[in-house]
């Protein structure tokens, strides 16, 4: 297949069989389960995700890769191709045809839109996946599943709405065109909540926490929001927070009871 890759699709392809073999493995697929897959490419994956017999459901947004892709999967039933950029992708009407709103997906998400892609999973989509297998940018994999002390503004977001699981990582060496690092397989289970709509402005909130992640955690929420200096102290001191604390330090649970102690008209 002489195909090249595009850069501003951030394409790079995996050509690893054995880390295609493990993804697949770690998705725990059934017959006629319906899966999700983002950026097929020229259909490494896709290959391997219908040995399982599940429903593949691919949606890819370069139009070159589509006739490729129609070649190699068009005559197999349990193969649906959407030619669409994932942003602009509403999976439910699909699910709904399939009877079922269960599902699952993967992929190897092109690292300079994988942020954007997950808050579309974890918010911004009526139904939630059961499970989802991504490759991802090492250094976002290890900011995805920091901890209190290294915690990063990424780690909170999405922690709040997805327990992460580090599967294992992946060489620069995997792929075609070979990018400049290297990349991680996470293991994503959402969670039943909608913690951010029922708490809004949680998410500016703590965006405005991280303004200055080596400054305290004190000044920044007194310099980048709304709440007076008093207020916030009435805050950490109901909470236990010390005035000295950074906010890689808090723990992920404690940012929505701030915030939720600060809105509070009575405090």
């Amino acid at each position: 297949m002489g195909f090249a890759a595009k850069k501003k699709f951030g394409q790079h392809f995996l050509k690893n069989i054995s880390v295609v073999k493990k993804i697949v493995k770690a998705l725990e697929l059934e017959p006629d389960e319906v899966v999700f897959e983002i950026g097929p490419g020229k259909g490494v994956l896709t290959a391997e995700l219908l040995k399982t017999k599940a429903r593949v459901v691919a949606v890819e947004k370069d139009r070159d890769l589509i006739p490729i892709l129609q070649e190699r999967f068009g005559d197999n039933k349990n193969f649906e191709l959407i030619n669409s950029d994932i942003l602009d992708f509403d999976p439910r009407p699909l699910i709904i045809s399939y009877q079922s709103l269960s599902f699952k997906v993967c992929g190897n998400l092109p690292f300079y839109i994988s942020g954007m892609i997950l808050e579309l999973i974890l918010e911004r989509w009526c139904e939630k996946p059961r499970l989802a297998v991504f490759m991802l940018q090492k250094e976002v994999c290890q900011k995805l599943l920091a901890k209190s002390g290294k915690m990063t503004i990424l780690g909170v977001i999405n922690q709040l709405l997805a327990d992460f699981k580090l599967l294992f990582y992946v060489p620069k060496e995997s792929f075609s065109p070979k990018p400049k690092v290297d990349a991680g397989v996470l293991k994503i289970v959402p969670k039943k909540t909608d913690i951010f709509y029922k708490n809004l402005g949680l998410k500016e909130f703590i965006k405005a926490g991280f303004s200055h992640p080596r400054k305290f955690l004190l000044n920044n929420l007194s310099q980048k929001t709304s709440f007076d200096k008093e207020k916030i102290n009435r805050a950490f001191l109901k909470l236990k927070i010390s005035e000295k604390l950074r906010p890689e330090d808090l723990e992920k649970e404690i940012w929505s009871k701030l915030h939720g102690f600060l809105v509070e008209k009575h405090l």
